[in-house]
């Protein structure tokens, strides 16, 4: 668990927050070994960790889930699902719990 810092966002995400920091579920980096590359098992991995996120919301205060990406293949394959770069270029995504639960079928909190 952690916030995002304002001082590592652009303006234009900053306007679409609340004026104080929110709490976010840290997600390292999601990885696939190399021999199942290709075979769905990142998506999955994707959900689990979203599915984690949501269950943490309800217990304690989580606004969003907050994924790195090391490589140019990640930050695109976070892009292409929906979550937003803090910064253009940068490493870290985030897509609120609302969101994932709508992209689940659950209804929001």
């Amino acid at each position: 668990m952690g916030i995002i810092a304002f001082e590592n966002i652009t303006d234009e995400i900053k306007a679409r927050l609340p004026k104080y920091p929110m709490p976010v579920l840290h997600v390292g980096q999601l990885a696939t070994d190399i021999r199942f590359q290709g075979k769905g098992v990142s998506p999955l991995l994707l959900r689990f960790a979203a599915e984690q996120a949501v269950a943490a919301s309800k217990s304690v205060s989580c606004f969003a889930i907050q994924p790195e990406a090391d490589n140019e293949r990640a930050r695109n394959w976070y892009l292409k699902r929906g979550f937003m770069e803090l910064q253009p270029g940068g490493s870290r995504f985030y897509q609120s719990i609302a969101a994932l639960e709508k992209a689940m079928g659950l209804s929001p909190r």
